[in-house]
């Protein structure tokens, strides 16, 4: 695939020995023009265009292409990201974001227009773990504007609490504190709101204050003041630790009208037929 090499680095490309790096830029925010992270596969930090990127442990699939256009999806690796990150992909936040590779070159990095692109495409289904942050970029350019992904399905389509949605996520969400006799698990908290038991089925809890701060964790059931996770805690939270518990919406018409009445803004289709049994 024909790349275009800026003339203040084409020198680089016929030298013996040349030091290029990889940065992966990621653009969170709709347009996807203003670049949210920055990183960089190397050993230390590098400042490209006067901005600072992070050096991270990189790996990244081969990019295959065909007469000038590329086919494949591509799949980047990160290591040793930090918890911040972590929480952001548990959260859903990089779904459909933007994601750009460029190769840069060790003694050129003070212009910021000199760099070649590798990759520019979006973020489909990124997952991580305690070691790898996966990032699957598709190639296909879906930026000129927003496209409605609304789909003919029974469930509703919209994500809650989104423009379409138009319900407020703090109306479905309260804050308390953590008591004695909570485990990595099962929180016991204090707080005069007292849920309805398994109303906050679906939803998550997140530490707002101590050791755990930021950590997310979905929640299995709720009974009385103490609320049990499906995954549990990397520690049993302090005495004291401020957390959010998240409500969240099941999707079908019947909770949207009876939970959140919201039934004027659901994006399903309850009637369509089920497929018929011969």
């Amino acid at each position: 695939m024909g790349r275009t090499v800026p003339v203040g680095i084409k020198p680089e490309l016929y030298r013996l020995y040349t030091k290029p790096l990889t940065i992966v830029e990621l653009y969170l925010v709709y347009p996807y023009t203003s670049i949210s992270h920055r990183y960089v596969a190397n050993n230390q930090n590098i400042t490209f265009g006067g901005s600072l990127y992070t050096a991270l442990s990189a790996k990244r699939t081969s990019i295959k292409t065909e007469e000038g256009t590329v086919l494949n999806d591509l799949e980047v690796g990160l290591d040793n990201v930090d918890l911040e990150f972590q929480t952001l992909i548990a959260s859903g936040a990089f779904n459909r974001k933007r994601c750009v590779l460029k190769l840069v070159f060790d003694g050129f990095l003070t212009n910021s227009a000199n760099f070649i692109t590798l990759f520019d495409g979006y973020l489909d289904a990124p997952k991580g773990d305690d070691h790898w942050c996966t990032l699957t970029i598709k190639p296909f350019p879906l930026f000129d504007r927003e496209y409605p992904r609304r789909l003919f399905q029974v469930g509703c389509n919209w994500t809650f609490g989104s423009a379409e949605c138009t319900f407020d996520l703090n109306n479905a969400a309260f804050s308390g504190t953590i008591l004695a006799g909570t485990t990595a698990q099962v929180i016991v908290f204090d707080e005069i709101f007292v849920p309805a038991d398994n109303s906050y089925i679906p939803g998550y809890v997140y530490f707002t204050s101590g050791a755990l701060i930021g950590q997310v964790r979905p929640i299995v059931s709720n009974t009385g003041k103490s609320i049990t996770m499906r995954i549990s805690f990397s520690d049993i939270p302090t005495i004291g630790s401020a957390f959010v518990a998240q409500r969240l919406c099941g999707k079908d018409q019947i909770n949207c009208q009876n939970d959140f009445n919201n039934n004027l803004n659901f994006g399903g289709y309850p009637t369509v037929p089920k497929e018929p049994v011969l």
